[in-house]
């Protein structure tokens, strides 16, 4: 268990409450503006949340507290229709309520092995491997030329994943561009490349500095004044040289003032291990990977390029070229060496043999045999995922035992990071026989379900998964089906063609039977490409074979920079000139999003200048390829609200089943941010039935909520299934809080709750489409959504609770300058509103439109105020209201804030601070202190340096704060120091949590502090600095009349 952290957000449409904000100071445990805490397994069966578990992050007065509320669109709405068939639950019987508010859903995850990443010492396997050392003891140790999660260096064993070396990403102080590249070990120690230096580290993953080490911790070497990267790396048999391939920069014209500069040449270094400098180079052509033998020389390869075939030849350590040599056929790529224990050379041929080729050299060179099937990964049924077919080699290696290690990453070693290749490490028994197996498949990619398949089958853009959704164990539901790109038959696949930029690559994969045949179609990263693959089992087995492209502009054809389309005409699968249509559409065309019907209807949402295209399914031409025509597109204007300055529709779907169009964009009242909303769908979805009959007029539009613009919290992704919308709101890592689904009703557009990627994942969405969803046989929705970071899908399964609910039972306290709210709600709540209002008959005014809690304190209010609130609770089935109940803040009540958590009991959850950490704890607190708050006020801490500015006091009237600590960190019993200030004067210096508690932790220690005037202000005014560079740290804060 662990406790998850979420933030719920504003401007959602709530039926049948006014959505007008004004500028609101207030503070809620686990609603927007503020932030919450709930207790969750990770990526498991997530059940509403009971308060006592729950804690937040509260809102401040200078950033959250006080924020103005954003009204773009506000509409009220009216009480919504009944749903009568929206779910499998379905229960007649009187209400039963419940303080837990919340869907109740599955969280697992497909295309990685592990599914920790971003817990503590969490797990998962780095995306892109290109290079492995595998030690003597069987640890494979993995380098990546780009990991999103900062893994760019991988420990692995017996199917586990160990750790990894530390600060090898680039803004960590890795390298940029060729990432890491190289990775080799010796002397008890892992060499790592970073550029044109190596970096050591010890066998368990830290840093291992040395005298003279050069970088941030004084642990790595400079090999060569030349720039480049190194590309391969090994050290001798006895541990004194390492050997590395230094891949010279290319040549460069002239730019920006800058001279041309010439390739610089590529070369082979030695570093003694001894002295940790460099002994000599020497220039090796076109070199690639390299391995130190046991009798001291090195093997290098040199690539194939338009003259030359590939080759490994052998040098002494000082970089004579001695006799033997190995050179292969065309395609030959060797993209690792490794000795094994008995000196045989093992290369990984990366070409269409896909297979480790063992030699002796012990004379001259001689192939004594191989490791894994000829044509690996196409050999037999092609791309069929079965033991022994490889895919993509990086690295072989060998252990103490004889165990034979593969790496892979579908393409090789050559293959950009962000592509996101993937990654795949096996170990096998000499004879063959697999030991054990780790996968990281998914990086920049969104998957879809098989049509007709009920879940049981997934497309992502490279691969086709199998769900067995009867495994009980989250992450076991999936396997490894089929890898559907075949580089060697079809080297022009569009997967590999980057149109406009680095980031213009293939993404989110759909899948859709078309006149009873099987398609999957991908998009760009960016959405300005649309991709199509068919299938024929007899002649390609499992590969999708490049059919067609649309694209609003640029790529190597006939109407470079115009719109386009290329369709398969001879069927070789090859990108042809003749074979690319232009559009015949005067201007530029920006089109943000494709989508293919049920009945193979394309459809196309054009940003610039504001329009819907239709483009009807023609069929399938000769050689199987499906028909669109620009001379049969239909383009209508966008509809309202999508019109005005600065409308534009960003993403665009079709149910074929409601004839409804839903679209997702900026409006005139809710316009971009500009920069970051290049993958973002916009902030207001509306929904336009019978849209082929004629109507453009929306049954419903939501304003949905738009965070910073620079996709933290921001709407990313949606797609319609069944009798819901789920929209994907993109995550951050450093914010675990942000990467959520909202769940919304189809008929109504009502919000019916929220689904959580949880605290230990990022639920970054960093693609155009990154959510798909469907409903099975059984009333039960699977959705699949990008986890960016940590090299996987997320994979949520729920089914509807269509129970009608009752309104939320409503009480209320009062507090000085807080209104506190608590409610039960009857079961089958997804989410409340909380609306409040000056006067009993209203106006109302929308504080919080959607929230999983059950409290909700508003701060700021003036004492003696009556003030009135309702709490709207909504589900599947309907939504429903509270009476209205009143609150009159009183000075002459003891305010109690939870400092760094939620409420607990009679104490607020925490408000009225500047601060940016908190700290928690779950451990048992000794609260035997005379005035020891409750042991939950002790879980959770403010710490860092910070202010409590606490309002409502009465100018001259004494009181009494009561400050209350608990020091949770054993290394810092000793150590932490802090000083306290109130309304300027210092109560507390050098003040030490853990020795106060006799060098103890997890103590409550307590200090009163009597006769408190209040500032001019009615102000209590609490400063808390730290006094020995670990943070002050205070767990709860009571004013106490006199």
């Amino acid at each position: 268990m662990f406790l998850g952290r979420f933030r719920l957000d504003k401007g959602l449409k709530i039926p049948k409450i006014s959505m007008k904000f004004s500028n609101l100071r207030l503070i809620c445990g686990a609603t927007f503006p503020v932030w919450g805490l709930l207790v969750l397994p990770a990526c498991a069966q997530h059940k509403p949340h009971h308060p006592a578990a729950k804690k937040h992050y509260p809102a401040t007065k200078s950033n959250q507290v006080g924020a103005k509320l954003n009204s773009v669109g506000a509409k009220k709405y009216q009480v919504v229709a009944k749903l009568d068939n929206v779910g499998a639950k379905s229960n007649a019987a009187a209400p039963v309520f419940t303080d837990k508010v919340g869907l109740d859903y599955r969280r697992s995850w497909i295309g990685n092995s592990f599914g920790t990443g971003g817990q503590p010492n969490g797990k998962w396997v780095q995306n892109n491997i290109v290079a492995m050392w595998v030690a003597p003891d069987g640890r494979c140790y993995t380098a990546s030329s780009w990991d999103e999660g900062k893994r760019n260096a991988g420990i692995y064993a017996d199917g586990k994943q160990l750790g990894q070396l530390a600060d090898l990403h680039p803004n960590e102080g890795g390298a940029w561009g060729s990432g890491v590249s190289a990775i080799a070990g010796a002397n008890d120690a892992v060499w790592i490349s970073i550029g044109a230096n190596v970096r050591r580290y010890k066998m368990e993953g830290g840093h291992w500095g040395f005298e003279g080490g050069v970088g941030r911790w004084k642990n790595e070497i400079q090999t060569t004044d030349a720039k480049g990267f190194l590309f391969g790396l090994s050290a001798d048999s006895k541990g004194e040289k390492l050997f590395g391939a230094l891949r010279g920069n290319g040549a460069a014209p002239a730019k920006d003032g800058k001279p041309a500069t010439e390739k610089v040449p590529d070369e082979v270094v030695v570093v003694d291990l001894k002295t940790f400098k460099p002994l000599t180079k020497w220039n090796v052509p076109r070199v690639g990977r390299l391995a130190a033998a046991p009798d001291g020389t090195v093997w290098v390869t040199q690539e194939e390029d338009a003259e030359n075939l590939a080759k490994i030849v052998r040098f002494d350590a000082e970089g004579k070229k001695l006799a033997g040599e190995i050179v292969g056929q065309k395609g030959f790529y060797p993209a690792a060496l490794h000795f094994d224990k008995s000196g045989r050379l093992m290369v990984a041929d990366n070409g269409p043999d896909q297979q480790i080729k063992i030699y002796d050299v012990s004379n001259a060179p001689k192939q004594i045999g191989t490791f894994g099937a000829k044509g690996g990964i196409f050999s037999g049924v092609a791309g069929r995922v079965e033991p022994l077919k490889f895919c993509g080699l990086t690295g072989v290696g060998t252990d103490a035992n004889g165990n034979i290690y593969v790496s892979q990453n579908r393409f090789g070693p050559h293959v950009n990071g962000s592509e996101g290749a993937g990654s795949n490490i096996e170990s096998y028994a000499p004879n063959g026989k697999r030991n054990w197996q780790v996968l990281g498949l998914e990086f920049v990619d969104g998957g879809d379900f098989v049509p007709g398949t009920d879940g049981a089958q997934i497309y992502s853009k490279y691969t086709r998964y199998e769900l067995d959704l009867e495994k009980k164990e989250l992450g076991s539901e999936w396997s490894y089906a089929a890898h559907t790109l075949n580089q060697f038959k079809y080297p022009n696949d569009p997967r590999f063609r980057r149109i406009r930029d680095h980031f213009d690559f293939s993404t989110t994969a759909f899948v859709r039977n078309l006149a009873g045949k099987r398609f999957l179609f991908n998009t760009g990263m960016w959405g300005w490409r649309f991709e199509v693959y068919r299938f024929n089992a007899a002649t390609d087995g499992e590969i999708a074979i490049p059919s067609g492209t649309m694209s609003d502009g640029g790529g190597k054809n006939p109407v470079l920079g115009g719109e386009n389309t290329w369709r398969d005409l001879n069927g070789n699968g090859n990108p042809e000139d003749e074979e690319f249509f232009g559009s015949g559409v005067p201007g530029k065309v920006h089109i943000k999003s494709w989508w293919i019907d049920d009945v193979g209807d394309m459809w196309q949402a054009a940003a610039y200048p504001g329009k819907v295209r239709r483009f009807p399914f023609g069929g399938l031409d000769k050689v199987g390829n499906p028909i669109w025509d620009y001379k049969t597109m239909e383009v209508f204007d966008a509809p309202a609200p999508f019109t005005g300055k600065g409308s534009a529709p960003y993403r665009i779907h079709y149910d074929n089943a409601s004839d409804t169009l839903y679209l997702t964009g900026y409006t005139e009242a809710a316009p971009t941010h500009g920069g970051y909303d290049i993958k973002l769908i916009g902030r207001v979805m509306a929904a336009y039935p019978d849209w082929k009959k004629g109507n453009r007029k929306a049954r419903w539009v939501n304003e949905l909520f738009d965070g910073s613009g620079r996709a933290n919290r921001d709407p990313a992704s949606f797609r319609v299934a069944g009798d819901f919308v789920f929209v994907g709101y993109s995550g951050n890592a450093s914010r675990p809080d942000s990467g959520f689904l909202r769940v919304f009703r189809a008929s109504d557009g009502g919000h019916i709750g929220r689904i959580w990627a949880g605290d230990w994942a990022s639920g970054r969405i960093d693609i155009s489409h990154g959510v798909s969803a469907m409903k099975r046989k059984n009333g039960e929705y699977l959705v699949l959504v990008e986890e960016d970071w940590y090299a996987r899908q997320m994979l949520y399964r729920w089914t509807p609770d269509a129970r009608k609910i009752a309104a939320p039972l409503v009480t209320a306290r009062a507090g000085n300058t807080v209104a506190a709210l608590d409610w039960r709600v009857s079961e089958g709540t997804g989410a409340v509103a909380i609306e409040r209002a000056e006067k009993p008959e209203g106006p109302f005014e929308t504080l919080v439109p959607a929230s999983e809690s059950s409290s909700f304190s508003d701060a700021y209010r003036t004492n003696g105020q009556p003030y009135f609130y309702r709490v709207t609770a909504s589900g599947v089935a309907n939504s429903a209201t509270s009476p209205v109940v009143s609150v009159t803040p009183s000075a002459k009540t003891p305010l109690r804030i939870n400092a760094g958590g939620g409420p607990v009991g009679d104490w607020l959850g925490d408000l009225y601070h500047d601060g940016k950490y908190t700290d928690r704890t779950s451990a048992t607190i000794d609260v035997s202190a005379p005035g020891a708050a409750p042991m939950d006020v002790y879980h959770s801490a403010r710490v860092g340096a910070f202010t409590y500015k606490i309002p409502g006091q009465t100018v001259g009237q004494k009181v009494t704060v009561r400050l209350h600590f608990s020091e949770p960190n054993s290394g810092l019993v000793v150590h932490r120091k802090l000083n306290v200030q109130i309304n300027g004067v210092e109560m507390l210096k050098n003040f030490g949590i853990g020795q106060e508690a006799g060098n103890k932790t997890h103590v409550a220690v307590v200090r009163d502090f009597a006769d408190v005037l209040p500032n001019e202000k009615g102000e209590i005014e609490i400063k808390f600095g730290d006094a020995a560079r670990f943070g002050a740290s205070v767990c709860g804060i009571e004013i106490l009349p006199q």
